[in-house]
Parts: structure tokens; C-alpha cells; sequence
């Protein structure tokens, strides 16, 4: 029987005429009655209800989206150019260099030439004294010929300097800068609508390791003018970045893992860079000048593998803490 009207509770009322209820009751049926008859009542807790419920059904839609979305895989290299004359020395290693030589001088056995010298000068005395000229081996250099020699060779060579052209020009596209310190490449790319300084990065494709990936990525962004050797083909670091919502790449992909490749570059063989159209500018900078340009967690993750030492010193009695400090 439908309770939800009135005219139902009249014919329940009317068969309860027959029961022995009492009037009590008969009122309570007709509020039930009324309660079922008029329209419901939507108050401010039951619309903030509702939207909850949207709320977490589009929370529901957006992990959904989520999981179908995937991460896109990068592949970046990490190109070193290596440090081509050694570091100006500091004054402990000036003073420890000269300990070393004066332990040399003193410990060391006697070479060829110094045995030579003395044999020559033996020959010399014996000469002087017998007033004769000694029936021995025929000398065709003696070790005073040889010395004068050595110094006009030291007289005629002129040392290259330190300082470059590049240095005093300011060319940070040129690999003949800071000679003494590593220098890394890093590239102005495209990357979301907005140029950023990275390293020389590109997306894998199917088919193709992770290493492959990295060789093709430097070749398309240096116009394949650099020779370089990589260090294996196991990645070195790792970073990854969310994309914006409002991208399009962002309708496919949820972020970008990048994994990072090093390789060695080959000075003598390799050639001025002709970046790819995604490339807007390049520059070989050192490991404080990649701190200056790049993102301060892009740079916190790719420091992690940049082996340098800072040239910092530390007392004897330095404890782990101001170890870990050090930055190589």
C-alpha cells in the first residue's frame, strides 16, 4: 500500500476502524502522512553535501586521468670538457712541493747524465795532470755540451698563457676557456613554452635505450660537431619535473623523468657546435657559472655527479660534518 499520501492513510484509517486503535495513534499516522505529502527541504547542509560529493568525484576523475597518464622519459648528457693545464698551486702545495724536491735531491740515486758529468770530469783531471791526451773512448758529447744545448732549447721556447683570448674576451661559447677548471656544455632549450639553461636533453623514443637515446639527443643538438667518449651506459643521475596543467603536452604525460648520461668530450677532434632549432644559445660554462643560469633544483641534482674539488682546505682536526660540507 503507498503510505506517501494522504488519501492512503484515510483507507489505512478506515480499515483501522475495525482494530482497537487509538486516537493517539490515528494522529501519529496523519503526521506520518503529511511528512511523506509535502515537498522536500533543501537546507545549506545538505547543498554543501553535494558539492562534496562532486568534489570527490572529480577527485575520483582527475586520479583516474592520473593513471592513465604516464611520466615521459628524457634522456640528457652531461659533456665534460677536462681541465688542460694543471691548477695554480696554493701556498701549502708550494711549500710541500719544495719539501718533496729537497727529499728527492737528498734520497735519490745519481742519473746518467750526472754519472756522465763526473766521469767527464775524472777524464779532464787526468789529462792535466799526465800533460797527455788519454787513449780512451772517443767522447762525441760530453755532458757540458749536452747542458749547453738543453738551455738554448730553454732560451728559444716561450711558454703559452694561461689567460686565453676567450678569457679576456668573454667567450663563453669557446671550449679554450678557464683551461685549468672543468668546463660542462649547457644549452638554452625550449622546454614548456618558456627557455630554460639545461644539459643537452630529448625524449626517448620506443626502441631505443636509454643511452641511445642520449647519443642521438647530443648529436641533434650540437649538429654532430662534437667527439666525445661516455662513460658507460648506466645513467649517472636522475630529475623530474611535473608539467603544467594548462599544457598540451600535459593532456598525455604527467611529468618528465630525466636521466642523466656522462661523456668525455674529445677537444682535439671536435669542432665549433652548430645548434639544432630548439637550441636558442650554448655555452661552456664552469660548475659556479651552471649554478648561476640553471634552476637551483636542476642544478642540486646534476651537482650531485659533477666530481670537483673546490679547492677548499680544512684544519687536522676537522671532524665528518665539515667532510660532508666539502663540495667535489
Amino acid at each position: 500500500m503507498n503510505f506517501t499520501t494522504n488519501a492512503g492513510l484515510q483507507v489505512m484509517l478506515r480499515a483501522s476502524k475495525c482494530l482497537p486503535i487509538n486516537r493517539s495513534c490515528q494522529r501519529r499516522f496523519l503526521q506520518i502522512g503529511n511528512a511523506f505529502a509535502s515537498p522536500r527541504r533543501v537546507n545549506a547542509e545538505t547543498l554543501h553535501s553535494n558539492k562534496s560529493l562532486v568534489k570527490t568525484a572529480a577527485g575520483r576523475q582527475a586520479a583516474a586521468d592520473l593513471h592513465v597518464r604516464k611520466w615521459q622519459l628524457l634522456s640528457a648528457v652531461c659533456v665534460e670538457r677536462s681541465p688542460v693545464v694543471s691548477a695554480p698551486r696554493t701556498a701549502a702545495e708550494e711549500e710541500f712541493a719544495a719539501l718533496l724536491a729537497q727529499q728527492e735531491l737528498e734520497l735519490s740515486l745519481l742519473s746518467d747524465h750526472e754519472l756522465q758529468k763526473l766521469s767527464d770530469v775524472r777524464k779532464a783531471k787526468k789529462i792535466v795532470d799526465t800533460d797527455s791526451l788519454v787513449d780512451e773512448e772517443v767522447v762525441l758529447e760530453t755532458s757540458q755540451d749536452r747542458e749547453d744545448n738543453w738551455n738554448e732549447q730553454l732560451n728559444r721556447f716561450t711558454p703559452q698563457p694561461r689567460v686565453t683570448e676567450a678569457d679576456k674576451n668573454g667567450n663563453l661559447k669557446s671550449i679554450n676557456r678557464k683551461l685549468d677548471r672543468k668546463l660542462y656544455l649547457a644549452t638554452h632549450q625550449i622546454l614548456g613554452g618558456t627557455p630554460q639553461w639545461v644539459f643537452p636533453q630529448g625524449a626517448w623514443t620506443a626502441g631505443e635505450g636509454l643511452r641511445e637515446t642520449a647519443e642521438r639527443v647530443l648529436r641533434a643538438a650540437t649538429g654532430e660537431q662534437l667527439r666525445v667518449a661516455f662513460l658507460g651506459s648506466t645513467p649517472c643521475g636522475w630529475y623530474k619535473y611535473k608539467y603544467p596543467m594548462e599544457s598540451e603536452i600535459a593532456k598525455e604525460f604527467y611529468g618528465a623523468k630525466v636521466f642523466f648520461f656522462k661523456a668525455l668530450l674529445d677537444v682535439k677532434a671536435s669542432k665549433e657546435i652548430l645548434p639544432a632549432k630548439d637550441v636558442v644559445d650554448y655555452k661552456w660554462l664552469t660548475r659556479e657559472e651552471l649554478q648561476d643560469v640553471m634552476i637551483e633544483k636542476y642544478f642540486d641534482r646534476v651537482e650531485r655527479f659533477m666530481f670537483e674539488f673546490n679547492g677548499a682546505s680544512l684544519p687536522v682536526d676537522a671532524d665528518h660534518q665539515d667532510l660532508v660540507r666539502l663540495n667535489y
